[in-house]
């Protein structure tokens, strides 16, 4: 059975597609770890004729930071130490007031002092870097040509860009 040339390059396009889908999701999370909020990086390669080509930008948005909060110890400590905020019944939003001061400040604000309190847990997920790339027009044209550039030179490779990378001490797989 012989195989046209599409049919070959269809079947390497798909086999590579998820590859390239779960390791760009990793290098997303990596660049995340790497940069600091509100970073943005503009990515340069040398296209054909050595100048560098903008090929995309990295950015790394706020950090998603959520407070969990046991209401009941909550409500509890409210009634001890901010009487004000829940008698006869809890003040609307009080709770939403607490946490919003939690997120801030790691505590709740009482006559001026942050008081640590163990009835929430502030709990900070890292963003992954957006990548942002030319997706039109004669700047594509210019990125997509600096990639090809870097691979024709060996400065990019595609087992690089795809293969996991060892951990200190890993052997590669046997094949």
């Amino acid at each position: 059975m012989r195989s046209s040339p599409e049919e070959i390059r269809a079947a390497v396009l798909a086999l590579l597609k998820g590859d390239v889908e779960g390791e760009y999701d990793k290098a997303r999370a990596v660049v995340g770890a790497e940069l600091m909020e509100g970073d943005r990086h503009g990515i340069a390669l040398p296209g054909p004729d050595g100048e560098p080509v903008k090929v995309g930008t990295v950015h790394r948005p706020e950090d998603t930071t959520t407070v969990l909060v046991d209401e009941r110890k909550a409500l509890a400590w409210l009634q001890e130490h901010m009487p004000h905020e829940v008698a006869p019944a809890p003040r609307p939003g009080a709770l939403e007031r607490l946490q919003k001061e939690i997120e801030r400040y790691g505590g709740v604000l009482v006559r001026g002092e942050i008081v640590p309190v163990d009835w929430a847990e502030v709990q900070v997920k890292p963003a992954a870097a957006r990548v942002y790339r030319p997706t039109k027009g004669a700047q594509r044209e210019a990125a997509k040509a600096a990639v090809f550039t870097a691979f024709e030179r060996g400065d990019l490779s595609l087992s690089a860009l795809l293969a996991p990378q060892l951990e200190a001490g890993e052997s590669p797989p046997e094949v």
